[in-house]
């Protein structure tokens, strides 16, 4: 989660202008079979336009022919995927699939949203429960279940509660007059996230109860009773 950054330079073509983005635009009349069907004739266009750029010198970067890999295809929907495939494999073009997945996907990613959107919206009960059952809180079902009645939580959970609801509360003081990327830091490392993936990455967690125990990070890395 420590990303580090260097200049990017774009390569410069034969007369020195940037590179560039192509939509997949194309023009029936340049295909040979017209009856095609329009996932097809897409595919083809695109097909015909990567050996353009490998094999012309219309494309030069740096002086020299671009590779295959030199060549990003970018589209919104997998449907037409196979056809593009099927395009690329029949003029000999190596290509590689990258795979997408969905940023909600990430436990990092989803509990972090989980948060800010309770900060914006205190109301918002599914919000609420994500955060009780992240690791910001880590209660466990009966314990939440217990919060959402109004009633006390478990023993086992009370202290690791008292340290959310602090961390909460400082939280709201400085949300709304930080920069994003200052309250995302505070919620990775004062929220406890980053002790987690330490020992996660070590190894260093364990299941009680059917649920996964991490030590807790929270405000000056206090311990929560595990």
């Amino acid at each position: 989660f420590e990303a580090r950054f260097a200049p990017i330079r774009a390569g410069r073509q034969a007369d020195n202008t940037a590179s560039r983005i192509i939509f997949a635009v194309y023009n029936r009349d340049e295909i040979e079979d017209e009856e095609l069907k329009e996932g097809v004739l897409e595919a083809e266009a695109i097909g015909d336009y990567c050996n353009r750029i490998l094999y012309s010198d219309e494309f030069l970067v740096d002086g020299k022919r671009p590779q295959p890999s030199d060549i990003a295809i970018l589209f919104g929907t997998s449907s037409n995927q196979m056809n593009i495939e099927k395009s690329l494999k029949r003029r000999g073009i190596e290509y590689q699939i990258a795979e997408t997945r969905s940023l909600m996907l990430d436990a990092v990613s989803s509990d972090f949203y989980s948060f800010i959107n309770y900060l914006l919206y205190p109301e918002d009960r599914r919000s609420f429960i994500a955060l009780l059952k992240s690791p910001f809180c880590g209660l466990c079902e009966q314990s939440i279940e217990n919060v959402l009645a109004g009633e006390e939580v478990l023993d086992i959970d009370r202290t690791r509660y008292s340290v959310f609801c602090s961390f909460l509360e400082s939280v709201k003081e400085t949300a709304f007059r930080s920069t994003i990327a200052a309250l995302l830091e505070k919620l990775y490392v004062e929220g406890g996230y980053k002790a987690l993936k330490r020992h996660t990455t070590k190894g260093r967690y364990h299941h009680e109860k059917g649920r996964t125990e991490t030590r807790s990070a929270v405000g000056r890395r206090r311990e929560a009773v595990l």
